[in-house]
């Protein structure tokens, strides 16, 4: 038996612009344990993309299927965190951003849990 009754895959595109059908834009893939192949599709926007997700999300939920959400975002960081992460942490930039970032949330991990 499998852990999840439906499973939706979210490959998630940087672009700002509408450009749907792409192999650098929005592609998601979806479907149930029993399908042979997953339905895909590739909405022209974020937005359009947030509406298909929630109505496949509604649709399973009504029917009290288990379903497994997974979203393919970029490592990169955002605009301006390295400064933002400088304030919350009232440190420099002495380190890597990527392990200044892994020591203060693991530490917030560690206190919020311990």
């Amino acid at each position: 038996m499998s852990l999840f009754d439906f499973y939706i895959t979210v490959d998630w595109s940087g672009a700002m612009r509408r450009r749907g059908m792409r192999a650098d834009t929005i592609w998601t893939a979806y479907g149930g344990v029993e399908a042979e192949n997953p339905k895909t599709d590739s909405p022209f926007s974020r937005t359009e993309a947030i509406h298909l997700i929630h109505s496949l999300l509604d649709e399973q939920s009504r029917k009290m299927l288990r379903v497994l959400l997974c979203f393919d975002f970029a490592f990169g960081f955002p605009r301006d965190f390295s400064a933002a992460l400088q304030t919350a942490t009232g440190k420099t930039d002495a380190a890597l951003p990527w392990l200044a970032s892994w020591q203060y949330l693991s530490g917030a991990i560690k206190d919020d849990v311990g």
